[in-house]
């Protein structure tokens, strides 16, 4: 017997996506920081997680678990003569951008579900490449920061542990197309 093994971090980076998907038309959405995006998929949203703190509860029940997810648009200025013009143009869409997914997050960032208990945006950072010769190459980002919290069970640890519900000893594979299994030795 083996079952796959998914973080609890993983399900909601995904139910974020699938969110963004449901509310969205138009815009390609990477579950990733690492995505090559090409001008011609712009506008485009990123969705990773930055980091994440645990501490075990007084219970011993398990974790609560902050982690922060980074929510990226990044959009491509005007084609304008006028450097300023595309820069100005372009921190506008960026800010439309966010007020957006601000506006996604704020019907049913509370439980994203019941994946978590807690969604709250913690802050906006606008990006723009310093390094742009051409203005049909000019893009900027609008990085939004959510701190989401949630518990994690003992019993929801289990898959993770090298024992399972019967005490019997369990072995972890890493499949090629990058799945952990958890199987029963």
């Amino acid at each position: 017997m083996s079952e796959n093994i998914i973080h609890q971090r993983t399900i909601i980076r995904n139910k974020i996506v699938e969110i963004l998907e449901t509310y969205t038309e138009g815009i390609s959405i990477y579950n990733t920081r690492l995505a090559n995006i090409e001008p011609d998929k712009l506008p485009a949203l990123m969705v990773y997680t930055l980091d994440e703190d645990a501490e075990k509860t007084q219970d011993e029940g398990g974790y609560v678990r902050k982690m922060r997810v980074v929510i990226v648009a990044r959009a491509k200025g005007e084609e304008d003569s006028r450097k300023t013009y595309v820069q100005k143009n372009l921190a506008e869409v960026l800010d439309n951008f966010s007020e957006m997914v601000e506006r996604i997050f704020l019907n049913v960032r509370e439980t994203l579900e019941k994946t978590c208990y807690l969604m709250n945006l913690i802050s906006n950072k606008i990006i723009f490449p310093s390094n742009v010769n051409k203005l049909e190459d000019f893009f900027g980002d609008i990085e939004m920061v959510y701190q989401v919290e949630y518990h994690q069970e003992i019993t929801t640890l289990n898959s993770t542990q090298a024992l399972d519900d019967n005490g019997k000893k369990v072995v972890f594979e890493y499949t090629k197309d990058g799945n952990i299994i958890k199987k029963a030795v």
